[in-house]
């Protein structure tokens, strides 16, 4: 009977330890399950951030693309208005030249100079 009882309470004790794993993994797993389910949130969050980023690149590009052709638009015009600001200054010291060379020469009649002049300067 004595026997029988060691193995009785032996068994009991086993039974105990056993249900003490079992509450140590059933914990463990509650554990593993929170942390998963963090992981994913973060993963779900680092997905939300990536597109924002790709999006916010997007617009940024066609942004860039957009000034890139209005400045290229643009070029050619302010190019034109160089040339043309060119040409009045060199025409206005042709009409200075014309002046010192007319006051200073024969006092020829200076009349088509100063006609020229100020249209250029009215320009």
């Amino acid at each position: 009977m004595r026997n029988v009882e060691e193995q009785l309470q032996k068994l009991q004790q086993k039974y105990h330890q056993l249900q003490s794993d079992y509450a140590n993994l059933m914990e463990e797993k509650t554990w593993m399950e929170e942390r998963y389910d963090r992981l994913c949130q973060n993963e779900e969050h680092t997905k939300r951030q990536m597109l924002n980023v790709m999006n916010e690149n997007a617009s940024l590009r066609a942004e860039v693309r957009g000034l890139r052709e209005q400045l290229e638009k643009q070029w050619p015009a302010r190019r034109q208005r160089e040339a043309e600001t060119e040409l009045i200054r060199a025409a206005k010291a042709i009409v200075a030249l014309a002046e010192e060379a007319s006051s200073s020469s024969l006092k020829r009649s200076a009349a088509p100079v100063q006609q020229l002049s100020l249209q250029l300067s009215s320009e």
